[in-house]
């Protein structure tokens, strides 16, 4: 997307180009590397329709709002505005205040973390996918291990 830094002064997908494509499908998910256009970042913002509103979110562990999590919202049929996180767990939220109608003291419908039903904490994630497949084995090579080192002690 943007200026190719394999083909320098080529612009491949301009911001204008992603905006024009959107007024034509409709709302639709784009993941665009570098905000739709490398070298062309500020452009994107510079387009974006007057009233938007900037959200930024922080991630478990993080002290601080990063300029590279922000998401930028949309409105419903119900004049709502809709921001999507894409399932992220966030630790925190803040809307930008140079957004229109500045910080809201009211945030209606927001649910941050959803609790999960009660079945599937005891389905494991990947993580733990990975310590039920090579846990036994690791542990059945240190033991073997350790069973050497003691046998020849003797």
């Amino acid at each position: 997307a943007g200026l190719d830094v394999g083909f320098p002064g080529r612009v491949n997908c301009s911001p204008q180009m992603v905006l024009r494509a959107v007024e034509q499908v409709g709302p639709v998910q784009l993941i665009l590397a570098h905000m739709g256009g490398w070298r062309n970042w500020d452009e994107v913002e510079q387009l974006l329709p007057p009233g938007s509103v900037t959200l930024y979110y922080r991630t478990p562990g993080q002290t601080d709002y990063r300029e590279t999590q922000k998401v930028f919202a949309w409105r419903d049929a119900g004049g709502a505005y809709v921001f999507d996180l894409g399932g992220r767990t966030v630790s925190g939220l803040r809307i930008d205040p140079d957004s229109v109608g500045g910080v809201p003291t009211r945030l209606v419908g927001v649910e941050l973390n959803a609790p999960r039903p009660w079945f599937l904490a005891f389905v494991p994630d990947g993580g733990q996918w990975l310590l039920l497949l090579f846990g036994p084995v690791l542990a059945a090579a240190f033991a073997a291990l350790l069973r050497q080192i003691i046998r020849n002690d003797d």
